[in-house]
């Protein structure tokens, strides 16, 4: 399966429900793909990555957010 940028953002607006944040994907090929922001671009949440490894990023922080123990269930 291909991820392409509207893959990404629907992995996204899934974290952020779960999270209750205001997360937003920040794309910039030419600085190395795909970072995480928040505040409006203001503050990183993660470092630039592909198009790949942000999705896999993306469905861990999924899983461990809706996992027994995760962030929500403290």
């Amino acid at each position: 399966m291909r991820i392409t940028k509207k893959v990404l953002q629907e992995q996204l607006d899934r974290l952020n429900i779960i999270n209750m944040t205001d997360y937003a994907l920040d794309e910039a090929h030419c600085y190395g793909g795909y970072c995480l922001t928040s505040n409006e671009g203001s503050h990183h949440v993660c470092g630039r990555r592909s198009a790949k490894e942000m999705a896999s990023y993306l469905e861990a922080a999924t899983d461990f957010s809706t996992a027994e123990g995760g962030l929500n269930n403290v």
